[in-house]
């Protein structure tokens, strides 16, 4: 009987899965995206779009837990999604079976828990590219993707390397912050409270560290 139990609930996590990557967004969702960004391309909002199904993705993966959103565009687009409030119902019923609350954007130093689920997503999205979380070659797409596309306001990631990653869930690991392999910051700094160094960048082991 547990076998049974354990194949149904495979079979349906790779209905849902392959749901969300054949789903296609409702018809002017791309056109609001632009509006709001229109130094976008249509190429470049197809992106953003392939940015926002691995978010989906790894909210799914994660088994429903709770993952931050790294990217200013993706979330954009995203809340764009939401406000056709029947479109969205339907597909999170579809995607996972229940509604799919909206979690804002933003980087390392929100607080605990808003931490622990901004480092699952970096996690889950290294997975995605066949990258272990401590030793990234390069930013996962969602990290890189408002860097990327030059997105006012847009969220920026580094990478650090510091030998294993700190998964702890409550607190920074290696530095003053970071533990899970990456730095982020808003414009060409580091996000507020993470204890980086100023002009620009991510300053030695004070941000980062795992």
């Amino acid at each position: 009987m547990a076998w049974w139990y354990g194949e149904t609930r495979k079979r349906r996590l790779t209905w849902r899965r392959d749901f969300i990557r054949a789903y296609r967004f409702p018809p002017g969702l791309a056109e609001k995206l632009r509006r709001k960004h229109p130094n976008l391309s249509a190429e470049q909002v197809r992106v953003v779009e392939i940015a926002l199904r691995e978010f989906f993705l790894f909210y799914l993966r994660s088994g429903s837990q709770s993952v931050g959103m790294p990217s200013r565009v993706t979330d954009d687009l995203w809340h764009e999604f939401i406000l056709d409030t029947r479109a969205y119902a339907a597909f999170c019923q579809q995607a996972f079976g229940h509604f799919f609350h909206h979690v804002p954007s933003g980087g390392l130093g929100q607080g605990k828990k808003k931490d622990a689920a901004l480092r699952r997503t970096w996690r889950l999205a290294c997975a995605a590219e066949r990258m272990h979380p401590a030793k990234a070659r390069k930013l996962p797409r969602l990290f890189g993707l408002d860097a990327q596309l030059a997105v006012a306001g847009g969220l920026v990631y580094s990478l650090h390397w510091a030998g294993s990653q700190k998964e702890e869930e409550g607190g920074c690991g290696g530095g003053a912050c970071g533990g899970g392999g990456l730095a982020s910051g808003e414009g060409s700094g580091c996000a507020g409270g993470a204890g980086c160094s100023g002009g620009g960048g991510c300053g030695g082991g004070g941000c980062g560290g795992g």
